[in-house]
């Protein structure tokens, strides 16, 4: 990480001080390190920065690494996804933690979290997302969905999980811990039509739409994306609850 020599710099400047000089403290400021790494990271008035962690910096959020350097894009974070402004280095907004934005499956509220609706099995193979206040209330319906899912791969994807993850289908079920994996074609634009918070809540409940039809059993589930191939593989699994309890 090249920060070497403001490092040695900040020791100097303390030990001059500690023999007695007045010298003036440093102004926080953003630097741009370069030629191995070309991020951001910021200095604090004492020379530190922060690493690994969230800090606020003239009234916006940004996240930084565990070297000290900015975040960009989707993070997720305590059980929530937050977007940090991916633009070029130069943009005065680059890093900053989102305040608004508007995709086809949620949108990011003023606190900076994403709000996700929920894909819910819908007419003749369709998909319709539902508003989670809807969703969550005493008398869930798909009266209260927003719309239907306009992308033709989220709805095959989204129905082909839960087909696959069926417990209880006639004529057999999938055994405890018996992992399967399944792999799908993704469009190119995935990052801009359907992010990772969005991707994440379709798995989610696919994967969880039997949980609510079996009610001794969680399903589990990974997924990755290869951004080369634009391929989205998901493995799921399910357990007893008694197990998650131990």
């Amino acid at each position: 990480m090249k920060r070497n020599g403001k490092k040695i710099a900040a020791l100097v400047l303390a030990a001059v001080m500690a023999l007695g000089c007045t010298m003036s403290s440093f102004a926080a400021q953003w630097h741009y390190d370069g030629p191995e790494n070309w991020k951001w990271w910021y200095e604090h008035d004492d020379g530190s920065w922060t690493a690994n962690d969230w800090e606020q910096i003239n009234g916006s959020w940004y996240h930084f690494d565990e070297n000290g350097y900015l975040d960009v894009g989707w993070r997720y974070y305590e059980g929530d996804y937050y977007y940090l402004i991916n633009e070029p280095y130069d943009s005065p907004d680059v890093g900053k933690m989102a305040t608004s934005g508007t995709y086809e499956y949620g949108y990011i509220t003023a606190d900076g979290t994403a709000y996700r609706y929920i894909p819910e099995p819908g007419e003749n193979g369709t998909v319709v997302l539902v508003d989670p206040s809807v969703y969550y209330g005493d008398d869930p319906q798909l009266a209260g969905s927003v719309k239907t899912v306009p992308d033709a791969w989220y709805a095959q994807i989204y129905n082909d999980i839960i087909e696959k993850a069926q417990v209880d289908a006639p004529g057999g079920s999938i055994a405890k811990d018996q992992h399967i994996t399944m792999t799908y074609s993704i469009p190119a634009n995935w990052m801009e039509t359907c992010p990772s918070p969005f991707i994440d809540n379709m798995v989610a409940y696919s994967v969880g739409y039997y949980d609510r039809v079996v009610y001794d059993i969680q399903w589990m589930y990974t997924w990755t994306i290869d951004t080369n191939a634009n391929t989205l593989t998901v493995e799921t699994w399910w357990v007893h609850f008694d197990d998650l309890e131990e």
